[in-house]
């Protein structure tokens, strides 16, 4: 079973198109982990529509933040595969089948894949195809891998869960790549859309570049080791949006 964790705060636009995608899945085996962060538009009254086994609803008693509540959800899961989907994503239907086969075939405990932008009214904006290896060195270069793609088996590592901090997303695939007997690959495949709007955290390059810093600070103890991935990062940022790829998802 694959336990799917969707954390929700204040998005009563987007979140029945991000579970609806979730249950509409050609692959049946999962699990729904709603985390409802304390929302005081109507999302709570949209959750409360939705009747069906595969959906377990949490509720925070006051605002956590996503971190915490992503780790409440895998807290709470039982599967042996852990995914995300964030509130205002898609998931395409043929994703957790493609991705469950990709990773028994490959032998796998971590994939990922690409994904289609989209923006506020669902319309496709760009796309992206990420790199297929996935490393730690290559990681602390720029987060390629898309949250809301990744897949792992929980059991190997059960221990790992989100820290409180920006970019907090990419902390933990760096932990995840860095752990004894990690064997992670991406599939070409898009199989979700990712929304783009300028109050996303990968529309705003400036602070993005800031976030990424405080990674490195905090998992890089080499000062010029830090000074050539931060460079690495920004010059890799400039080539995309040159290109026209500025909406390249980094967090």
């Amino acid at each position: 079973m694959v336990s799917v964790i969707l954390p929700v705060y204040n998005d009563q636009n987007n979140i029945k198109g991000a579970i609806d995608s979730v249950l509409n899945q050609d692959y049946s085996d999962f699990e729904l982990i709603i985390i409802d962060d304390y929302s005081n538009d109507q999302t709570k009254s949209i959750l409360d529509k939705y009747d069906d086994q595969k959906i377990l609803v949490l509720r925070n008693a006051k605002n956590l933040g996503i971190a915490k509540s992503r780790n409440l959800g895998i807290e709470k899961s039982k599967g042996e595969y852990i995914s995300f989907i964030d509130s205002d994503d898609i998931w395409f239907p043929n994703k957790l089948k493609v991705q469950i086969e990709f990773l028994k075939k490959r032998k796998l405990n971590f994939t990922y894949s690409g994904v289609t932008f989209i923006d506020n009214i669902n319309r496709e904006i760009g796309e992206y195809v990420p790199k297929t290896a996935v490393s730690y060195q290559k990681l602390m270069k720029f987060n390629y891998v898309p949250t809301i793609t990744i897949v792992y088996s929980k059991i190997h590592f059960n221990d790992l869960r989100f820290e409180d901090i920006h970019h907090e997303d990419y902390l933990f695939t760096l932990n995840l790549s860095k752990t004894e007997g990690f064997k992670g690959e991406g599939t070409t495949k898009k199989l979700a859309a990712y929304r783009i709007n300028k109050s996303s955290t990968s529309y705003n390059k400036f602070k993005a570049a800031r976030w990424h810093w405080n990674i490195l600070m905090k998992v890089e103890k080499n000062f010029f080791k830090r000074i050539y991935f931060i460079i690495y990062y920004t010059f890799n940022g400039l080539i995309k949006y040159f290109k026209g790829y500025s909406n390249i998802i980094s967090n």
